[in-house]
């Protein structure tokens, strides 16, 4: 009886434990998917980006050399502006600050040469991809780290139903001979 309720003991912390990893793996995919998710957010972010920088480089290539600006080329240059720093989503890069305030001196000046304003889009450009990139770079890191935790836990959660298998046999065979004796001295 005894060595019985020994072994039922250990089938019942194992079902536990079994639970416990099983707990832990759909954790492990949860955060899996949504660093996923969030990745393919960021990518589809950053094409988004890209399509206002062509168009803050093409309203900026459009101005008209030796003419005065004009007040509706400015509003749209300020809204494509505006529109790539919403589009940052509170993220501060020193190349959009220098450009901005590059654009906030020049469309007051009758005359300027477009062309230091599309060096400094070209610098804008390079510092958001590395900054981007590195976010997925730290994102592809952990998803590596949640997926060999998910491979040791599902190899963990197979040998452990194994041994509960075991451990359930040799319950059920200790049951039958305990049954046995029983029947035995009645």
């Amino acid at each position: 009886m005894k060595k019985s309720f020994l072994i039922k003991t250990i089938l019942y912390s194992g079902a536990i434990l079994l639970l416990l990893l099983i707990s832990r793996s759909f954790n492990s995919l949860n955060v899996l998917s949504s660093n996923n998710t969030n990745t393919m957010r960021e990518a589809h972010d950053r094409f988004k980006v890209d399509d206002l920088e062509l168009q803050i480089k093409e309203s900026i290539n459009n101005i008209p050399k030796n003419k005065a600006l004009r007040g509706n080329k400015i509003k749209e240059i300020d809204e494509y502006l505006i529109r790539y720093e919403q589009q940052l989503k509170g993220r501060k890069f020193q190349a959009f600050d220098t450009l901005k305030k590059d654009w906030d001196q020049k469309k007051t000046l009758a005359y300027f040469d477009p062309n230091e304003l599309i060096n400094g889009m070209g610098r804008l450009h390079k510092e958001v991809n590395k900054n981007i990139l590195a976010d997925i770079a730290k994102r592809e890191a952990i998803n590596e780290k949640d997926i060999s935790h998910l491979k040791i836990l599902k190899i963990a959660c197979a040998l452990l139903i194994i041994i509960l298998v075991f451990i359930a046999m040799q319950l059920d065979t200790i049951q039958s001979k305990e049954r046995e004796e029983l029947l035995k001295r009645l």
